[in-house]
C-alpha cells in the first residue's frame, strides 16, 4: 500500500533567538510511505526528501509467567481504629 501526505509545517512560531522563518518554511512537507502486511509483521517506510525511516511491528506474544504490569495496592491506616465508645458517641442518632 502506498501512502502520501502533505504536512503543514509548524508555523505558529515566526521567530525566536534571532532566527526567523522564511517563505520556504511555509511550504507543506511532502511525506510518502509504504505499508506492507505479512502474517507476522507490519512494515512501514516513511520518506521525506532523502531521509527515510523504517519501522516494523510484530505480532503480540505472551509476556511469560510473570505479568509485565501489575496493580498491587496496600492500604495502611494513618491512625488506630476508634474504640467502641468513641464510635457510639460520634455515630449515634
Amino acid at each position: 500500500m502506498k501512502l502520501t501526505e502533505s504536512l503543514r509545517r509548524a508555523d505558529f512560531v515566526l521567530s525566536r533567538g534571532g532566527i526567523s522563518r522564511t517563505d520556504a518554511d511555509r511550504t507543506p512537507l511532502a511525506v510518502t510511505g509504504s505499508l506492507s502486511v505479512s502474517d507476522e509483521a507490519v512494515s512501514v517506510t516513511w520518506s521525506v526528501g532523502a531521509d527515510t525511516i523504517t519501522d516494523t511491528l510484530t505480532n503480540r506474544v505472551d509476556s511469560g509467567p510473570k505479568a509485565i504490569l501489575a496493580h498491587d495496592v496496600t492500604s495502611t491506616p494513618a491512625n488506630d481504629a476508634p474504640s467502641a465508645a468513641t464510635k457510639a458517641n460520634f455515630f449515634s442518632l
